[in-house]
């Protein structure tokens, strides 16, 4: 007979699953590589845009997709060069530490970059908000993004 602690610990254990892990989503795979995946919440744009990297994990002998990194955008509109544009927000994009370093980010901004409705140019931020001042303007120019405003945004096109 389990007692209260037992319970306890298991509804808790099934809940850290049910947060950090995947069994099965709906959501369309924008990219997939052994181990690894990204899904996209809303490739229409009509809301948030989330590319979400997932990676394959066993937990008891059951496979799981654990959600390892993500990048969230929000439709935006910017004055460059005297026209209106609508691009894709960059709000976050973070990857756990044991999983970067394997080119998982940029991989990331190409799914979304290659799912983004017909109406966004491209994703971009503004370089003063940038909490990672190393890591994202190298990635930002592997993706060939263009620097507009005296270099206070950067739009990566599709």
């Amino acid at each position: 007979m389990r007692n209260k602690d037992q319970i306890l610990l298991e509804s808790l254990y099934e809940r850290i699953l049910k947060e950090n892990y995947y069994e099965h989503d709906d959501s369309p795979i924008a990219w997939e590589s052994g181990d690894y995946r990204i899904v996209l919440n809303d490739p229409t744009g009509k809301n948030n845009n989330i590319a979400t990297l997932l990676h394959r994990e066993f937990v008891n002998g059951r496979e799981y997709w654990a959600r390892r990194g993500r990048l969230i955008t929000d439709k935006a509109t910017k004055k460059i060069d005297g026209k209106l544009i609508n691009y894709a927000k960059v709000y976050v994009v973070d990857i756990e530490k044991a999983h970067r370093g394997k080119g998982l980010g940029k991989q990331l901004y190409r799914s979304l970059l290659e799912n983004l409705p017909e109406d966004v140019v491209g994703i971009g931020s503004n370089t003063e908000s940038r909490s990672n001042k190393k890591v994202i303007p190298k990635l930002y120019k592997k993706l060939n993004a263009k620097s507009y405003n005296d270099g206070m945004f950067e739009l990566i096109l599709k």
